[in-house]
């Protein structure tokens, strides 16, 4: 049986990347759904903007899980490398209005 999670996961909507669509959003971590080839491998580390009609920030992250969910389709889980407090923050409050948690296995 797997670890719980030390905090909890939020769906959003209206996040994305250049890199792919972000699912799901923690305190340690993205989750971002991704179509088209796999340039990345478990490990990389590269910075991103991650996009809202609000706000545009770079953050750094980590390849920490590559999912194949079909033909040229990928879930992958990103850690965040250097994230400040406030962009966090910032990131939480804007899709606070927009997010479930997510409970229990998906």
């Amino acid at each position: 049986m797997a670890a719980r999670r030390p905090k909890p996961r939020f769906s959003t909507y209206g996040l994305s990347t250049a890199f792919g669509q972000v699912t799901t959003l923690s305190d340690t971590g993205l989750c971002i759904f991704r179509k088209g080839r796999m340039d990345v491998c478990i490990g990389d580390e590269f910075e991103m903007n991650i996009q809202h009609p609000q706000l545009t920030k770079p953050m750094r992250v980590k390849v920490a899980r590559i999912e194949r969910l079909g033909l040229f389709r990928h879930e992958i889980g990103l850690e965040f490398v250097a994230m400040d407090p406030i962009t966090l923050a910032t990131l939480q409050a804007i899709t606070q209005d927009t997010h479930d948690e997510l409970i229990g296995p998906r």
